[in-house]
C-alpha cells in the first residue's frame, strides 16, 4: 500500500522572549503604599523585572516668619537648608525599609528620590525612565477629602499612557 501524504514540516511554535520590564513602584510612608509594594511583589513580579523605587517628597516651602534676617526679610540660607536636609532624612528613612526588603528578595531595583508635587513628578518619572507600568497604593479617601485635597493614584492614573495598578489601602 502507497502513502499518498505528502510530507510536511512540523509548524513552528514561538515562544516569546521575556521582555524585562520597568515597573515603578511609587511608595511613601504610609500603610497603603506598603501593601501595594507587598501586593506587587507577591502578585505582580518577574524575575526580569526592574523595580523603579520612586519616592517624592514635598520641598520645604520657605518660611515668611523668625527664619529672617531682622530688618532685610531675606531667608537665612543655613536656616532653610536645614529644612531641606531634614526632608531629604526622611525620605531616605522611608526608601531604606523598601530597599531592605527588595535586597533580601534578590530583586533589581534603582531608587529615584525626587522633590516636587507627587503626582506630576511620578508621571514625569515614568516617562524619563521608559517605565513599563505603575504601582500605587491608595489612601481610600472619601469623596468630599479626595476632591480637596486630590488623590496621587487618581491624578497619575488620569496623566500617564501606561498601565497603572491601583492597590487600594483599606478593606471594606
Amino acid at each position: 500500500m502507497t502513502d499518498n501524504r505528502e510530507e510536511t514540516e512540523s509548524p513552528t511554535v514561538t515562544v516569546p522572549v521575556k521582555k524585562s520590564r520597568n515597573v515603578l513602584l511609587a511608595v511613601d510612608g504610609s500603610k497603603g503604599c506598603k501593601k501595594a509594594f507587598d501586593w506587587y511583589l507577591e502578585n505582580m513580579w518577574r524575575s526580569s523585572d526592574l523595580v523603579l523605587l520612586v519616592h517624592v517628597f514635598n520641598p520645604p516651602t520657605l518660611p515668611s516668619y523668625s527664619f529672617s534676617t531682622p530688618g532685610t526679610g531675606l531667608v537665612v540660607p543655613a536656616a532653610y537648608q536645614q529644612l531641606v536636609e531634614e526632608a531629604q532624612k526622611q525620605a531616605r528613612e522611608i526608601i531604606d525599609g523598601y530597599e531592605t526588603v527588595l535586597k533580601s528578595s534578590k530583586v533589581p531595583y534603582r531608587t529615584i528620590v525626587h522633590s516636587g508635587d507627587t503626582g506630576e513628578t511620578i508621571c514625569a518619572i515614568a516617562e524619563v525612565e521608559n517605565a513599563d507600568a505603575i504601582v500605587v497604593g491608595c489612601r481610600g479617601l472619601g469623596v468630599i477629602r479626595r476632591t480637596f485635597l486630590g488623590s496621587v493614584s487618581d491624578y497619575v492614573l488620569h496623566h500617564v499612557h501606561i498601565p497603572v495598578t491601583v492597590v487600594p489601602g483599606k478593606q471594606k
